[in-house]
């Protein structure tokens, strides 16, 4: 069965590490910022700025990506062969892996 007393123990002693261990780091990164310029205004508008940039263009690719595999719309033509799908998906995976690893998959493909 548990000790009481040396259980107060262990808390205590727990409860003082976690005190001195937080006041240590606030001293640490109190005597930091003090040095540090706080006029973010504007480096978060430009924050800001780049995100929205990136969001449009996020939701361009995905509208786009939506057009294409909507059903019944003109964005792409479903009438194509089998062959050419395979193609373009070589084409595809060999723009985006180095040569060696493409060479390595197409001959375990074979296998």
């Amino acid at each position: 069965m548990l000790d009481p007393n040396k259980l107060i123990e262990m808390l205590t002693n727990i409860s003082s590490m976690s005190h001195s261990t937080q006041q240590s780091l606030s001293q640490s990164f109190m005597s930091g910022v003090a040095g540090m310029n706080l006029n973010g205004g504007p480096e978060l508008e430009k924050m800001m700025s780049a995100m929205k940039e990136i969001n449009e263009m996020a939701s361009a690719g995905m509208g786009e990506m939506m057009k294409e595999s909507q059903p019944g719309q003109e964005a792409a033509p479903e009438n194509t062969s089998q062959q050419e799908g395979t193609e373009s998906q070589q084409n595809s995976a060999s723009f985006s892996f180095p040569k060696e690893a493409m060479d390595f998959f197409n001959k375990m493909q074979q296998k």
